[in-house]
């Protein structure tokens, strides 16, 4: 009896060491899933940012060229001062604005001032006389730097890599708006934001990363 009580030991023994160590790999192989689905996700939203932001800068360039040339210069010309509290400015600023971003997937535009960043134009008439919604990007653009920022309706947690918690994802993009030739002496007239949605691209990206760990 002694000697089979011996020989149950090492047996025993053996098998708590191969079930912690089964534990331990199954535990790496969960964090390194994990962490590299992490990798993928920065990586692939990195490229869709950019993405969108140059076909954002390409659309406001456009808008840039279209309402300095066809409402900024006949409306200095006809009331000598731009006020986009008139109706009839506010009109045409309006028509411009939507002729030029019809079905290029630009969901919001907003025009901000130079001097306090009130939001004088807006696609959505309930954000116009805002202020202090620009942020740094707002600051940026004021020195005649683009920039973009990613913005979202999850939680603030590292929840944004598990694919029920990307609600909404938008690419809000700040450029200059400034004066073109022959008045390019004027330099920099306001900030244009152009808001984009991204939700659905997000979501892909993270469906992909889950099921390349998987």
């Amino acid at each position: 009896m002694k000697h089979n009580s011996e020989n149950i030991r090492p047996e025993t023994n053996r098998f708590r060491l191969v079930k912690f160590f089964a534990y331990t790999s199954f535990v790496i192989l969960i964090i390194s899933s994990f962490t590299l689905s992490m990798v993928i996700s920065q990586r692939a939203t990195k490229v869709l940012m950019n993405t969108y932001e140059n076909h954002a800068l390409l659309i406001a360039n456009n808008l840039n060229h279209q309402v300095f040339h066809y409402f900024t210069i006949p409306v200095r010309y006809r009331y000598g001062a731009i006020s986009l509290r008139e109706k009839e400015q506010s009109d045409l600023m309006d028509k411009i604005v939507r002729t030029t971003i019809h079905s290029l997937n630009i969901e919001q535009v907003n025009i901000y001032d130079m001097e306090k960043g009130i939001i004088a134009y807006s696609t959505n008439r309930d954000l116009i006389g805002l202020t202090g919604r620009g942020g740094m990007e707002y600051k940026a653009a004021l020195e005649g730097k683009h920039s973009s920022r990613l913005v979202s309706r999850e939680p603030a947690i590292s929840g944004s890599w598990f694919m029920d918690f990307a609600k909404e994802k938008k690419l809000k993009t700040f450029i200059p708006f400034k004066a073109e030739p022959p008045y390019s002496y004027i330099g920099i007239l306001g900030v244009f934001e152009l808001t984009q949605d991204l939700t659905k691209e997000y979501e892909s990206i993270l469906s992909k990363s889950y099921w390349k760990i998987n």
